[in-house]
């Protein structure tokens, strides 16, 4: 006997392609880094996961255009403390590749992206560092993945 059974489930907006807004929409989490040359932005001079504490930073962005940010450091006795939690809106320009963020507080930040896809966005980090010793300042990004 041969038994065949499908199901059907109108699960709601989430299942449409159209539910999230944009594909920043979602819960981010610091997971990584890459450096790369500043002469030629191609070449990898460093990368790795990171650990500890800034594994817990994070961003959360709503369709509704509102996101919160959790920041945790470690302090000098090496333990993680939490910053706290901010509350803002954002703006997503996916042709510019720039999510600029409101606090509800006023201050203003933005998140210059070198790549987006479903499950991770690349950060361009305003860090001025010389990795490499060659007089010019080398491009470290940060890699946030989606929901882990």
């Amino acid at each position: 006997m041969l038994a065949i059974s499908a199901c059907y489930r109108d699960g709601g907006p989430e299942y449409n392609a159209e539910y999230f807004k944009s594909e920043v929409v979602g819960t981010w989490k610091e997971s990584g880094y890459v450096i790369y040359d500043g002469r030629d932005k191609n070449t990898i001079l460093d990368y790795g996961n990171l650990v500890g504490c800034q594994t817990n930073n994070g961003y959360h962005f709503a369709n509704d255009d509102t996101y919160n940010e959790h920041q945790y450091e470690t302090g000098s006795d090496g333990r993680c403390s939490d910053k706290g939690e901010f509350l803002g809106t954002y703006q997503y320009d996916a042709a510019a590749k720039k999510i600029s963020m409101t606090r509800n507080n006023g201050a203003k930040s933005e998140l210059n992206l070198i790549s987006v896809t479903y499950g991770e966005i690349r950060v361009r980090s305003t860090k001025n560092i010389d990795h490499n010793g060659d007089g010019v300042p080398d491009l470290y990004v940060i890699v946030y993945k989606r929901g882990i």
